[in-house]
């Protein structure tokens, strides 16, 4: 019942079901002028919105606005007088950002970062599962026995969550080969 009733309430929220005479739960269309005036309106004079009713009319706009940038952007740009930017034999050169951290900040980061114990992504992973239980939902296809060895688990899934393919992470980590990441993968 209760699963029910939050459900009734999400659905209320989100305007898929209104209820009739509430103000704060009515139907969509309750927002909206009646027909009838709204063809009226339509017939008789311009739509009172502050946007362009037609399609060609908004692009013909938007064209111009573009067009009109486009050619400020490129005047400056023959003139040499954008900031920080440079055309010189066809090639555009954006100078790089200068950096905003002072460097006492700088150091104490290093200095922090030194402080932090080093970890293996996967150690981290598997301290993480110890707390919520995750790896209980990674369960073989056909037995749905739970996997085994954990941390291969996570190596598995780095390896595909980084990009890296199983091959790679089997290089970078000699405690598994290729074929057993395969098989946890599998």
């Amino acid at each position: 019942m209760l699963s029910e009733t939050n459900t009734l309430r999400d659905r209320l929220r989100a305007g898929d079901v209104w209820v009739a005479g509430s103000r704060q739960y009515r139907a969509f269309d309750e927002y909206l002028l009646p027909q009838p005036a709204w063809r009226e309106l339509r017939e008789t004079q311009p739509i009172p919105v502050a946007v362009e009713t037609t399609c060609e009319t908004y692009l013909e706009r938007r064209r111009d606005e573009i067009h009109q940038a486009m050619t400020k952007v490129a005047g400056l740009l023959a003139n040499d007088q954008l900031p920080d930017v440079r055309l010189r034999h066809g090639r555009l050169t954006i100078t790089p950002l200068r950096t905003t951290v002072p460097p006492e900040a700088e150091e104490l980061g290093r200095r922090a970062y030194e402080l932090l114990r080093w970890v293996r992504i996967t150690d981290l992973l598997v301290e993480v599962d110890e707390l919520t239980g995750m790896s209980r939902h990674f369960t073989h296809l056909h037995t749905g026995e739970p996997v085994k060895d954990v941390r291969a688990l996570y190596t598995v899934l780095l390896a595909e969550a980084t990009n890296l393919g199983l091959a790679k992470m089997a290089q970078a980590c000699p405690e598994y080969t290729y074929r057993q990441l395969a098989w946890i993968a599998d």
